[in-house]
């Protein structure tokens, strides 16, 4: 926020802008900020081997689990029901990429479920919802 605060209050003056607009748009790039920081530090605790997405899987690979089934995993209800997930196949099936796959999805999923951010951007976001 302290890198940015100069460069938004002269866009801010040029299009007119009201100090609450200025202000909000303040708080959403520390917001913003703060969930990309926590997301760094969730993944670089989780220690993951590579980094790995589903946007390159290949569903081929597994015949046993849909495109669709895989997609309802990353959404990590499993993770909040406190459930498990076991993958099982053939070597080279996919398993590893999909289980760090899944990590990664977990690791968003928690970094937008959790507040990360410090006590003036909660003030802010809970300013935002009155």
């Amino acid at each position: 926020m302290n890198a940015e605060f100069e460069k938004l209050a002269r866009e801010a003056i040029n299009s007119n802008q009201t100090f609450e607009q200025y202000l909000l748009q303040l708080c959403e790039l520390e917001v913003a900020a703060c969930r990309s920081n926590a997301l760094t530090n969730l993944i670089k605790q989780a220690q993951f081997p590579v980094e790995m997405g589903l946007e390159n899987y290949d569903f081929s690979a597994i015949q046993s689990i849909s495109k669709q089934q895989v997609w309802e995993l990353a959404r990590c209800e499993w993770v909040r029901q406190f459930s498990n997930v076991c993958l099982l196949g053939q070597p080279g099936s996919g398993k590893t990429h999909l289980a760090i796959a899944l990590g990664f999805a977990t690791c968003h999923s928690v970094v937008l479920e959790r507040n990360y951010c410090s006590k003036s951007s909660q003030i802010v976001m809970n300013a935002e919802v009155c």
